[in-house]
């Protein structure tokens, strides 16, 4: 088990899924944030999940926050974490990092492959 990292993750759809998956295979912790006020059933059986509604506090102790939320709220949601000196990456393929500048330490991670929950994703 990874108890040195801990990420952020910020949506609760598809990317967001796979991200917290891929997270607790390493040991990572994982703090999830999003719209609701409680946690959405297809995470409940992560082990090494937080969830909270809305977004990480400046400064938490993150050293990865992912960017799981639609596009058109990419640019937006980075703003509001703009000062957070955690490495901020998007993972959508139709927004530039352009988006994440505003940000210190930026970055893009574009899977090439349809992600939905359930299904195995070979990271490797």
């Amino acid at each position: 088990m990874n108890t040195s990292l801990t990420w952020a993750v910020v949506g609760t759809g598809n990317l967001a899924w796979h991200i917290c998956q891929r997270a607790e295979e390493l040991g990572i912790q994982i703090h999830l944030f999003g719209r609701n006020s409680s946690q959405p059933s297809d995470f409940i059986g992560f082990k090494s999940i937080t969830y909270q509604q809305g977004l990480p506090a400046n400064p938490a102790p993150l050293d990865a926050i992912f960017l799981a939320v639609p596009d058109y709220a990419i640019s937006q949601v980075a703003f509001e974490l703009k000062d957070h000196p955690a490495l901020l990456i998007h993972g959508s393929g139709a927004t530039p990092m352009a988006a994440l500048l505003r940000s210190h330490h930026v970055g893009v991670l574009y899977p090439f492959q349809t992600l939905s929950k359930g299904c195995t994703i070979n990271w490797d």
